[in-house]
């Protein structure tokens, strides 16, 4: 039985993107079976569906090409996503393995204040951003 994978993608529009993402596909043995590309303000994004006939089980086979997302990123600039899709129960949190932004801030709060109201108002505008805030 195949497995199917949809890998997202985007950078700065340049030649040679497909190759590089396809070679990904192709290099794990996979078949490319739907895609669709566009230019956004000059950043080029991709949508892939792709499946596998690979004897590894999906965990192996996902956390492998999560590897090869992380490899296109630092060697080529690209931003990549990969998600299994499932007929039995769609899943759409995504995840890179890779933080795409991150920000450090110290701050010192006033006595009259608690950390976890601080907290709990952050996580409600996080919400509302769709970022994630953790204080520690």
């Amino acid at each position: 039985m195949s497995k199917k994978f949809l890998l997202t993608a985007f950078c700065k529009d340049r030649p040679g993107i497909v190759a590089d993402i396809s070679q990904v596909i192709y290099e794990n043995e996979c078949n490319l079976e739907d895609s669709a590309m566009t230019n956004l303000a000059g950043e080029f994004a991709i949508l892939l569906l792709f499946s596998s006939m690979s004897a590894e089980n999906n965990v192996d086979l996902q956390e492998k090409l999560s590897g090869e997302c992380r490899r296109l990123e630092r060697d080529k600039g690209i931003t990549a996503f990969i998600r299994p899709v499932s007929s039995e129960k769609p899943e759409f949190k995504t995840d890179s393995g890779t933080a795409i932004y991150s920000m450090t801030i110290l701050v010192e709060l006033p006595k009259k204040l608690s950390p976890e109201s601080i907290e709990e108002k952050l996580n409600r505008i996080g919400d509302q951003l769709n970022v994630d805030v953790s204080i520690d």
